[in-house]
C-alpha cells in the first residue's frame, strides 16, 4: 500500500507539470477543507490538466487527500475527469470518477482499503492571472459514504 502511496501521489503533482504548453494548462491547489459524517479536517493537494483545444472545458484531476478528527484518519487517492465551463473568471464545474480509501486505525482483521466511485462539483474564482480560488462539494460512494466540503488555492502554472 506504502509504495502504490508513493506513486499515486508523485503522479498528482509531477504529471500535470510535463505537459505540452500547447495541449494543456496545468493547475495546482493545496486544500483544505471538512469531512462530513464524521466531523474531521481534510488535507490535500490537487493536480489537473486542463485541456486547451477542447476550450478549457475538460479537465483531468489528480488527488491525494488526508484526513483526521472524529473517527478514524483516511487517506485517499483519486482520478476525476471534470467538464469546466468558464465564464470570465468563474469557472463553474462537475466531475465523477474514483478515489482508492485507506482507513487507519481499524481492527487487523477488517479491510482497511477500499476502492470508491466520486461526485464532485466546484468552481474556480481567478482574482489574478496565475491564482484561483476554488470551492468544491466531493461525494465518495461506498468506501465509506462520506462528503468533503473544501477550498484552497489554485496555481496556474
Amino acid at each position: 500500500m506504502r509504495r502504490l502511496s508513493i506513486l499515486i501521489l508523485v503522479l498528482a503533482v509531477l504529471l500535470p507539470s510535463v505537459a505540452s504548453a500547447k495541449t494543456f494548462t496545468t493547475h495546482f491547489a493545496p486544500t483544505f477543507g471538512m469531512r462530513i459524517g464524521s466531523l474531521q479536517a481534510v488535507f490535500g493537494a490537487k493536480g489537473e490538466w486542463v485541456i486547451v483545444p477542447l476550450n478549457n472545458m475538460m479537465g483531468l484531476e489528480f488527488t491525494t487527500e488526508f484526513s483526521v478528527g472524529e473517527g478514524n484518519e483516511v487517506l485517499n487517492f483519486g482520478f476525476h475527469p471534470k467538464f469546466r465551463y468558464p465564464i470570465d473568471e468563474f469557472t463553474p464545474y462537475a466531475g465523477m470518477g474514483f478515489s482508492i480509501v485507506h482507513v487507519f486505525g481499524l481492527p487487523e482483521q477488517a479491510d482497511a482499503t477500499d476502492a470508491c466511485f466520486d461526485i464532485l462539483a466546484g468552481f474556480e474564482w481567478a482574482f489574478s492571472p496565475k491564482i484561483s480560488l476554488l470551492g468544491q462539494v466531493e461525494g465518495h460512494i461506498d468506501g465509506g459514504d462520506f462528503v468533503d466540503l473544501e477550498t484552497g488555492l489554485v496555481f496556474h502554472l
